[in-house]
């Protein structure tokens, strides 16, 4: 029984993808890998890049071989897609499109299928590839029942030359919130939690505590804590209970705002 897979790839970002085409034609034969094949769109406005590997007869060792190398190489899976349902689209949309039958097919036709050259190219002839606005930015996880209030500290951190990322402004209209918002929390190099009653009883923002806690393991993330005065150090996650807070003390957010602004400027 057929198995069909279609990936998704980067277009700016594929060289290092020919050596796991090579080490999958390798190891697999026509007899269980029955097709793999690139499927390119040059349109500047809408670069896509695909991948379909068709698997006849499949062993499965092979099938998780394949998926093994494909995750560990940055490719996404697109269960979404069937091969039929692609390959009906094709006829609409201006692809290249060629398949491998061996080892020796990377290095003839993978480039050769791409019009424009990757970001590490473009990088290397001095062209800075991060949009105007988009360095990195302070994201302040709060509930939305404290918007208002979390909404009026942004100008004093504006005003120290700190970007902020917040929902109301930085999600385009139309756009996936959770998309968004998980983009907000991968691109900011610091976080400022704004605890309350209504923090620790959103689930929202659990999810963002715990997504920065994994963050501030593996890199070096500012985290700045603001807490309410009712609030014990307990309810936090262990991880977060060492890190130095600042309390309310019954102070407007204003003031509460320009302490904020004056500390994380010098961590």
């Amino acid at each position: 029984m057929e198995k069909n897979y279609i990936w998704q790839g980067e277009y700016g970002k594929r060289s290092h993808l020919k050596a796991s085409f090579k080490e999958l034609l390798k190891e697999q034969d026509s007899s269980s890998l029955e097709m793999l094949a690139i499927f390119v769109n040059n349109n500047p406005y809408n670069f896509e890049f695909y991948i379909a590997v068709v698997y006849d007869i499949p062993k499965e060792e092979h099938v998780e071989k394949m998926i093994g190398l494909f995750e560990n190489a940055g490719l996404v899976l697109r269960n979404d897609l069937t091969f039929f349902m692609f390959m009906n689209s094709m006829k609409d949309r201006r692809f290249n499109s060629c398949a491998f039958l061996g080892e020796q097919d990377i290095d003839l036709k993978f480039e050769n299928m791409f019009d424009f050259v990757e970001i590490e190219d473009l990088k290397k002839k001095g062209y800075y590839m991060q949009p105007f606005g988009k360095e990195k930015q302070v994201f302040i996880s709060h509930s939305s029942k404290d918007k208002k209030e979390v909404e009026m500290i942004i100008p004093y951190l504006n005003g120290q030359d700190l970007p902020v990322w917040f929902d109301k402004y930085s999600i385009p209209v139309g756009a996936s919130i959770t998309e968004q918002v998980q983009r907000g929390i991968e691109e900011s190099d610091m976080v400022i939690f704004w605890v309350t009653d209504n923090f620790l009883n959103s689930n929202w923002c659990q999810m963002e505590m715990k997504a920065y806690i994994s963050r501030m393991i593996q890199e070096n993330i500012r985290i700045c804590i603001v807490m309410d005065d009712d609030i014990e150090i307990k309810k936090l996650p262990l991880f977060l209970r060492d890190i130095k807070h600042i309390r309310r003390d019954h102070r407007s957010v204003i003031e509460v705002a320009e302490e904020i602004a004056g500390i994380i400027k010098h961590m």
